[in-house]
């Protein structure tokens, strides 16, 4: 064998290596690339809308026991609208769950939330009829206890997505770190 083919043999090799070191670089751009719209999009949507959920849930227990203190139209119209915002985020939540583990979580809370609800529903009826023991029982004890389901129920949504982001992270370092 010559010098010259011994010498083509070579840079051809050696433009083999080049070509698939590019194309391992190209599949772990798109890795990452992949696992930062991950994190960005579902996963920081949905830490988004939980957090909107913590501060609706916090706010329609304040305006429950608002409106037990001091009957008034501005105090039933927070509490209508903070429960409004609070079905709101869930129904937008759902459509964001991706994973068994988040349907889960999204039907227990839905279910909270229902029977948030419909405590609402009976503490506006206790209201209306003036029954101030029975208001003030509803939003010491129902109200109070579904509220605080719905929080910690929220709080393990946002757990989990806080450790799906850290995995992401942990992913995304190791491709960087290959590539």
């Amino acid at each position: 064998m010559s010098v010259g083919r011994k010498l083509n043999i070579a840079f051809y090799t050696i433009i083999a290596l080049l070509c698939i070191t590019i194309g391992i670089s190209f599949y772990n751009m798109e890795q990452i690339k992949g696992k930062t719209e991950e994190a960005f999009g579902s996963v920081m949507e949905q830490i988004n809308t939980i957090d909107e959920m913590f501060i609706n849930s916090a706010l329609q227990a304040l305006s429950a026991r608002a409106l037990v203190i001091e009957n008034t139209d501005e105090n039933r119209n927070y509490l209508l609208h903070y429960v409004a915002e609070l079905d709101t985020n869930i129904l937008n939540l759902k459509d964001m769950v991706n994973n068994d583990i988040m349907d889960g979580y999204w039907t227990e809370l839905n279910d909270y939330n229902n029977e948030f609800n419909e405590i609402v529903e009976q503490l506006l009826s206790a209201i209306d009829k003036k029954d101030d023991v029975l208001a003030q029982k509803l939003a010491k004890t129902d109200l109070q206890d579904s509220n605080n389901e719905i929080f910690k129920t929220a709080t393990k949504m946002r757990d989990y997505q806080d450790e799906q982001l850290t995995l992401i992270e942990k992913e995304t370092k190791n491709a960087i770190t290959h590539s």
